[in-house]
């Protein structure tokens, strides 16, 4: 397994609060040289964590090395601040780009599952969606935006009827550049990555020397904890012959529900008639991957790599 700090701009980390975004894509110029290696390819493989760089300021009285809980608890990020350092209470050194962030200050980490090379363009619909494009209704109709409201002068980001060009929109804004040859237009080709975010520093669970910090449970150990705490089962995806869609039971142990799951497919806008109608359940998907999951860890039939 292997680290890498990786500068991102605002609109990619603020994609990453939001839920749904599990993919990243980035100009494959633009990556660092450790990043990459001489023939092209990533050295960025499944199982490496990227630690995100991005523009930040530091109290001046606290010092980052020896105290980095305390320092990003007082740390401002300037993807999400509004306001003026200068109006702060306490003395800050002025904002400090991303490139130029150090390890201890980042905030989000994220866990490689799949990493390639490809041209922009190749990007799908379902990629564009997992690369942060919303969907949204206006008029009662289904479009996709790619900006965000603040990236606009009326604050409403134009809404496409397909999450590629929401997506291209949204690129052009962050990566358009007339030297880099970035822009959608060009179709440069950019390193993708899958991911799973993790809001908390890549070495919080590290820093025992910070007084102040509390000791972070690694993975296996929060799973094991949780797995505990949660209903007995095994779990089953509507094991009762009257239970609607999304229920999931604990079966046959006390047969009391204990979750409940949403469709699958968000794009799906079928009514329910018409699913029951067809005898397709449009919550199978979730749900069935939920209690998989419990129960093939309860099993011992799942590995965790921390």
């Amino acid at each position: 397994m292997a680290d890498y700090g990786l500068p991102l701009c605002k609109t990619d980390v603020l994609s990453f609060q939001s839920q749904g975004v599990w993919q990243l894509r980035v100009p494959l110029e633009g990556l660092p040289d450790s990043m990459r290696n001489a023939d092209g390819t990533l050295a960025c493989r499944a199982g490496d964590r990227i630690w995100v760089k991005e523009g930040f300021a530091k109290r001046e009285d606290v010092d980052g090395v020896a105290r980095p809980t305390k320092a990003r608890r007082y740390a401002h990020y300037r993807a999400n601040y509004a306001g003026s350092l200068k109006d702060e209470w306490h003395a800050y050194k002025g904002w400090v780009p991303g490139v130029r962030m150090p390890r201890w200050a980042s905030r989000l980490t994220l866990h490689v599952h799949g990493a390639w090379v490809e041209k922009l363009q190749n990007i799908s619909s379902e990629d564009a969606l997992a690369n942060g494009v919303q969907r949204v209704i206006r008029a009662g109709e289904t479009c996709y935006i790619g900006l965000r409201p603040d990236m606009v002068l009326d604050g409403t980001p134009t809404g496409w009827a397909e999450p590629r060009d929401a997506f291209s929109e949204r690129w052009d804004a962050d990566h358009s550049c007339s030297v880099s040859k970035d822009d959608w237009r060009d179709n440069p080709s950019v390193a993708a990555f899958s991911v799973i975010p993790v809001w908390e520093n890549i070495d919080a669970a590290l820093e025992t020397t910070d007084k102040e910090a509390s000791p972070v449970q690694g993975l296996a150990g929060r799973l094991s904890d949780l797995s505990m705490a949660a209903s007995p089962g095994p779990w089953s995806y509507r094991p009762e012959e009257l239970d609607d869609w999304g229920m999931i039971r604990s079966f046959p142990s006390d047969r009391a529900p204990v979750a409940m799951v949403s469709r699958a497919h968000p794009d799906d806008d079928r009514s329910h008639d018409q699913h029951r109608s067809a005898g397709t359940d449009p919550y199978a998907a979730n749900g069935i991957f939920v209690t998989e999951l419990v129960n093939a860890y309860r099993a011992g039939r799942l590995k965790v790599v921390e």
